[in-house]
């Protein structure tokens, strides 16, 4: 009679667990859903409004290096806002690098600026991250990248700028980026500081 009911409590409290668990990945699925895009970028839901109001910037019409810098400014903004992050696991901003560095780039950042990133899935981040409220930038220079792997070289453009969180952090203010214009893409290829933080 004891082995019984000990089994009934086991099962109800497996299926009690499935539910949960299928209802926060559920809920974590309706947070991610895509809101707009322009070319191959894609906005999501789950972004900060700093983010949006510089995705809806982007406009055919502009000069390349002005699309280029949103595309910076996006890209910091993106990565270094660690509190929409759903884990260390989940890396922001990888759809701005340029696809074949994409791997080394997510491994890269999970072993530093994603480190001690808590997960919130089951809501056990103990602490609020950051989140980028602006990024400025103070130098743009145009310039060329040679892209081993296919050996062609691609005009880019390093732009080095600060950034401004909502709360006081250890995490990088100043930081460099190069992008490279590959056809009709702006793609992230470099990044002085997504090593530390």
């Amino acid at each position: 009679m004891k082995k019984d009911l000990m089994l009934i409590l086991l099962a109800v409290a497996f299926v009690v667990g499935v539910i949960v668990i299928f209802t926060l990945v559920a809920s974590r699925e309706r947070k991610d859903e895509q809101t707009a895009q322009w070319r191959d970028y894609v906005l999501y839901s789950n972004t900060s409004e700093y983010e949006q109001e510089l995705f809806f910037q982007l406009d055919d019409e502009l000069e390349e290096e002005e699309l280029a810098s949103l595309i910076f400014k996006l890209f910091v903004a993106k990565f270094y806002s660690l509190d929409f992050a759903e884990s260390n696991s989940d890396v922001r901003g990888v759809q701005f690098v340029y696809e074949p560095f994409q791997e080394s780039f997510i491994q890269l950042a999970r072993e530093s600026v994603y480190e001690r990133v808590e997960s919130k899935i089951f809501m056990s981040r103990r602490e609020k991250l950051p989140i980028v409220e602006e990024v400025e930038i103070y130098n743009i220079e145009e310039s060329s990248f040679l892209v081993n792997d296919v050996e062609e070289e691609f005009k880019s453009y390093l732009f080095t700028g600060t950034l401004h969180y909502d709360l006081a952090t250890e995490y990088k203010k100043e930081l460099e980026v190069e992008i490279i214009i590959n056809n009709d893409r702006f793609d992230v290829v470099w990044m002085e500081t997504y090593l530390t933080n």
